[in-house]
This record gives C-alpha cells, sequence and structure tokens, in this order.
C-alpha cells in the first residue's frame, strides 16, 4: 500500500511541477520599469501547493521540475532557471516547513510572510553571483539595483504567488479533505 501511496505523491508533484512551467511559459510580465529580466509569473503557486499539500520537499521537487522543463524548452541560458530554482526553492521550503507546524489557513500566511522575507534574503548572495555572469554586470551596479528593483521585485511576487496559494487553500484544498492532509497518509 505504501509503495502506490508513494506513486500518487510522485505523480501528484510531477503533474504540479508540468503545470507551473506552463504557468511560466504563458504567463509572464516585467513588473519593474528598467529591468525588464524581472518577469512575475505565477509558477510558484504549484509548487507552494505542493509544499503545504506533501511537505517542503514536495515543493522543492516540483519547482525543479519546473526550472528543468523551462531550462529545456524556453531559456535561452542556465542562469535564468538556476536563479529561479534557487531562490523560489528558499521560498516553496520555508512556506511547506513553518506550514508543517500550524497546519491552518493562519499558519499558511504567517508561513507565506516569513516565506517571502526568507526569498528576498536568499536572493541577494544569489543575484550578486547569478547577473555578473548572465548579463555582465559588475557587483556595484547588481547592489544599486537592490533597493529599486531586486528587492521590490521579490517581494511583490512573492506576495502575489502567496495571495494566489491562499486563496487555493481557502477555496480548494479545503474543500477537498483528502488533499489538504495528503501528506499524513503519504
Amino acid at each position: 500500500m505504501k509503495q502506490k501511496v508513494n506513486t500518487k505523491r510522485i505523480t501528484y508533484v510531477g503533474l504540479l511541477g508540468a503545470l507551473a512551467f506552463l504557468l511560466m511559459s504563458i504567463f509572464s510580465v516585467p513588473l519593474i520599469p528598467g529591468a525588464q529580466f524581472l518577469r512575475f509569473e505565477p509558477s510558484e503557486i504549484p509548487a507552494l501547493v505542493a509544499s503545504v499539500t506533501f511537505g517542503p520537499v514536495a515543493g522543492v521537487m516540483t519547482n525543479l521540475i519546473k526550472d528543468i522543463l523551462y531550462f529545456m524548452f524556453r531559456a535561452k541560458g542556465i542562469f535564468g532557471p538556476l536563479s529561479d530554482c534557487l531562490i523560489t526553492s528558499v521560498f516553496v521550503f520555508v512556506v511547506g516547513w513553518i506550514y508543517q507546524k500550524k497546519p491552518d489557513c493562519k499558519g499558511l500566511i504567517i508561513a507565506c510572510i516569513i516565506g517571502s522575507i526568507a526569498r528576498t534574503i536568499a536572493m541577494v548572495p544569489v543575484n550578486c553571483v547569478i547577473l555578473p555572469l548572465q548579463f555582465g554586470y559588475g557587483t556595484e551596479k547588481v547592489v544599486q539595483m537592490m533597493p529599486y528593483a531586486l528587492i521590490p521585485f521579490n517581494l511583490i511576487k512573492a506576495a502575489i504567488n502567496s495571495f494566489g496559494t491562499v486563496v487555493i487553500y481557502q477555496v480548494v484544498l479545503k474543500r477537498v479533505p483528502n488533499l489538504l492532509h495528503a501528506r499524513d497518509r503519504v
């Protein structure tokens, strides 16, 4: 029986990863003027749903699947997907880990707030390494971009995706009790 349940979990994570890839590929808009490479897409929502439903590792795996697919089929290079994978994995893992401690809507909101902060902190060293490699920016330019582009973008993106996840939690997951606590049975 345990093997069948693990197969279900793997299937859900794979499907959520594919959905995240589609969302990343189809819907992508720039948020910050002057930094067109910073694009919002709702692809973190499936990874957050996986993290809340199956635990933080499942959320990270969902995110990894999304970024591998994006790298293989859409990206012009490795740096964008790598940066997204690192930063989003921190976000998704923190949200899932905190949610496990308090698995209700209030716990999810707190987890999303703390996860958004963790994402923004993780973004600093990742961008200081990736942006010079990707665009040839000097470290000084990256540091100058932090207050007007990088930090606001990450906070806005995390807030929108968190809101979408909380809505899905309230509307869908609470109405499908078998899915909400699937990690308890997996």
